[in-house]
């Protein structure tokens, strides 16, 4: 068994809390069950009693929102090791996340030898991603400024092999494919990019129409960035929420 897994969780790191969870809870449909003061403003949203993300204030000092993926491990300690062995760098040790006396998670956030943040959560209590359909997580994308390298990090941190996909034209795109099949796409950072844009993970949702979600995420003060188009995956496009973090949408095709 690997040490480390495919993302188990995501958080949006967010400067307004509840603007922010109004935004995906009209888009997503998503609900924010009252949270014990333990969670310090955290929000779980969920769609009916299943798990679809989390929101956190954002540190004091960050001026900017972002969403986190994070990788699910069985031992922390060991991950950050592993992790740092291949050439990541910590920026969060591993802390244990304890609401009402029970242990949630344990989490730490380490930045991959390309500079792209990424976290690592050992669940308690948290039984991590487990809504499905609209509004859920279905896919996660890389854009390094160094994808080569950011592929040799991955496939040995996560034990999965990298597969060109020829089909996402005019791209180096490739995923990473696991045993239970490709979970996450790896590409260079976009032409043009803005200097000092870091590598960043990414996080596509499942939407049921992508048309008419990219009309209801503009009409809530995003940003439309590319799409509506339809490539092999499905229908995709891809925003910045009215914070200017960034996130995916898909509409599979059948």
């Amino acid at each position: 068994m690997s040490l480390v897994t495919p993302p188990v969780w995501i958080d949006l790191t967010a400067g307004n809390p509840a603007a922010e969870s109004d935004f995906y809870g009209v888009l997503f449909g998503w609900a924010y069950p009252p949270q014990h003061p333990d969670a310090g403003g955290w929000l779980a949203a969920t769609v009916g009693d299943q798990m679809a993300a989390g929101i956190s204030p954002r540190w004091q000092g960050l001026d900017f929102s972002y969403w986190t993926v994070f990788f699910g491990t069985s031992d922390i300690e060991a991950a950050i090791d592993r992790a740092v062995e291949l050439g990541a760098t910590p920026i969060m040790p591993a802390i244990q996340v304890v609401i009402d006396g029970t242990l949630m998670t344990t989490i730490a956030v380490m930045a991959d030898p390309t500079g792209a943040a990424f976290g690592l959560a050992q669940q308690g209590a948290n039984p991590g991603l487990t809504h499905t359909g609209h509004g859920s997580a279905a896919w996660f994308e890389l854009a390094s400024h160094d994808v080569v390298r950011a592929r040799e990090f991955y496939s040995a941190f996560l034990d999965v092999t990298v597969h060109p996909e020829p089909r996402v034209l005019p791209l180096d795109y490739a995923t990473l494919r696991g045993p239970d099949g490709d979970f996450a796409g790896t590409m260079p950072v976009f032409p043009g990019t803005p200097e000092g844009v870091p590598s960043a993970w990414s996080v596509y949702f499942q939407v049921d129409d992508t048309d008419a979600a990219v009309s209801v995420a503009l009409a809530k003060g995003a940003t439309l960035l590319m799409g509506p188009e339809t490539m092999h995956a499905g229908r995709i496009a891809y925003l910045s929420d009215p914070e200017g973090a960034m996130l995916g949408l898909l509409q599979f095709l059948g």
